[in-house]
């Protein structure tokens, strides 16, 4: 690897969502649902219960849209 590169496929194997959601204070809020730990979106506070879903097996996650919430939660990331 080249001084100054980083490998986003390296660091995704090498870090898990679990780890950062820990790290961030945001893995105890989630909830278990099926496959999936669910809650409210970090990023924009919203309340649904399941708008965030992380999927710790495929070490990635997913942030449903609403319309009234969805552009405000885009602005922040």
């Amino acid at each position: 690897m080249s001084k100054g590169f980083v490998s986003f496929a390296e660091v995704k194997q090498s870090v898990t969502m679990e780890a950062v959601l820990t790290r961030y204070g945001l893995f105890v809020a989630l909830i278990r649902k099926g496959k999936n730990l669910a809650g409210a979106c970090p990023f924009c506070r919203a309340t649904s219960a399941r708008q965030f879903q992380v999927n710790t097996m495929k070490n990635a996650w997913y942030r449903s849209e609403e319309r009234r919430v969805g552009k405000e939660c885009r602005s922040r990331w």
